[in-house]
């Protein structure tokens, strides 16, 4: 997903859920999203998530990435008024 899209507006729990449920099976299972279940994984996803250098795989969390960069856009717009 392009990140642009993830800038302006808050990306719904329900995206988020269905896209983390694609690359939980990717991760695990293979391609298909309908075999992934809570008893093949064996590491929790908020390990996953978490940077390499905290032991995690450097998975981005949809969530907090759609709220840093929205709150990142908030930023620019306050710190740059001369920017159209």
């Amino acid at each position: 997903m392009p990140t642009y899209f993830l800038i302006a507006a808050k990306m719904s729990a329900w995206a988020i859920n269905r896209i983390d449920r694609f690359r939980r099976s990717f991760l695990w299972r293979g391609a298909d999203p309908d075999r992934v279940r809570g008893d093949h994984c064996l590491v929790k996803w908020q390990v996953c998530t978490r940077p390499k250098k905290l032991g995690g795989l450097g998975i981005k969390d949809l969530e907090k990435f759609n709220r840093v960069l929205r709150l990142r856009w908030l930023w620019l717009l306050w710190d740059h008024n001369e920017r159209p």
